[in-house]
């Protein structure tokens, strides 16, 4: 081999060093959007997590307000299976005396949001962003109690709630006072 030979044989034609180049930034594209995928997905499942701890904290305020209910907090005679308690609800707390709890727009972030107050003037703010709230009473004789029923109107990360009444779309306990009778 003559030495003009030799050095037309080492490296790379432009022809392989694009055709690389192209295959690189495929394979990177490709990467990138897996990627992209797993990090929405993360911040999907941590803002669900946010928008189920602050509920689940309301639902435990309000189950611990209303276990410790003595008057008002049941129907003195029932008609009907169930009755929706209308809002804003008062009742008497056994250690805390006369409490209201009230679904509102007044200083609220954005939206409805549960609020919880001793006088009826000053509310705190239990949870933001509230879709549907409601309280019924269950007066069946297996069954008693009072159901409560958050819907949240935040949807993490944009995603749409098709169905509302989807068991997975709302947050939801039973709580049966302890100084009541049924």
């Amino acid at each position: 081999m003559t030495k003009k030979q030799h050095q037309r044989q080492q490296g790379f034609t432009l022809i392989e060093m694009i055709a690389v180049l192209i295959l690189v930034g495929m394979m990177s594209a490709v990467a990138g959007l897996g990627i992209v995928k797993y990090v929405q997905g993360y911040l999907f499942a941590k803002d669900n997590a946010a928008i189920s701890a602050n509920a689940q904290l309301a639902i435990a305020r309000i189950s611990r307000e209303l276990l410790e209910c003595s008057e008002h907090c049941l129907p003195s005679s029932a008609t009907t299976l169930n009755q929706v308690i209308t809002l804003p609800f008062h009742y008497h707390h056994t250690i805390l005396g006369i409490r209201y709890i009230r679904l509102s727009s007044i200083n609220c972030n954005s939206g409805n949001c549960i609020q919880l107050s001793s006088d009826n003037e000053t509310y705190d703010t239990l949870l933001d962003n509230v879709g549907a709230f409601t309280m019924t009473y269950n007066v069946n004789m297996t069954d008693g109690g009072i159901t409560v029923k958050i819907t949240s109107s935040r949807k993490p990360w944009g995603i749409t709630i098709d169905d509302p009444n989807d068991p997975k779309k709302y947050f939801v306990t039973k709580v049966y006072p302890r100084n009541s009778s049924l």
